[in-house]
């Protein structure tokens, strides 16, 4: 006696035009891109309200009191606020990439850290309170505001996931 055939016919017209549907949302996904360079520039203007997430080593003391006396506030990479206005000029988004960052030339410097030294003088000049100090180098410490916290990368998940499950559930 032969064995019983199950056969099982799956009806996928609809699976496959959802799959057909991501399939070309992946090609171009500038509206997730642009919900994710705005979930970024949001990110990079909670680290500075916030001086750091986690927090930013603190200013010199003696350039802190400089800064406070001479009305500047104590807040670290806020003197007169271009490099944060500068982020939240930036974002740019596409068909496939989001970005924020700054043009300021001494962005890096504070993303990264590093020592300043005197290109063509003998000395490094600049202003602490009412004199000018001299200095051979000046180290900063790094005081990374471009960056993400775990939060910041779930939001962004959630942004384009929630972008794909919208073009999922458009009709044919």
């Amino acid at each position: 006696m032969p064995a019983p055939v199950i056969e099982v016919t799956l009806q996928d017209a609809a699976l496959r035009q959802v799959l057909n549907r991501l399939a070309l949302a992946g090609e171009d996904m500038t509206p997730a891109m642009g919900r994710a360079a705005a979930i970024m520039a949001m990110a990079v203007d909670e680290n500075f309200a916030a001086q750091g997430r986690p927090g930013w080593p603190p200013l010199n003391p003696d350039y802190a009191a400089a800064k406070s006396a001479a009305g500047f506030g104590e807040a670290i990479l806020t003197r007169g606020g271009r490099l944060r206005a500068s982020i939240a000029q930036s974002p740019t988004w596409g068909r496939n990439f989001a970005t924020v960052g700054t043009n300021m030339v001494y962005g890096p410097i504070h993303q990264f850290g590093g020592t300043i030294t005197p290109k063509s003088a003998k000395s490094l000049r600049f202003p602490i309170g009412e004199r000018i100090a001299h200095a051979q180098r000046v180290t900063i410490p790094a005081r990374p505001y471009l960056m993400l916290t775990a939060e910041d990368e779930i939001a962004l998940q959630e942004a384009v996931g929630e972008a794909l499950l919208q073009i999922a559930q458009k009709g044919p």
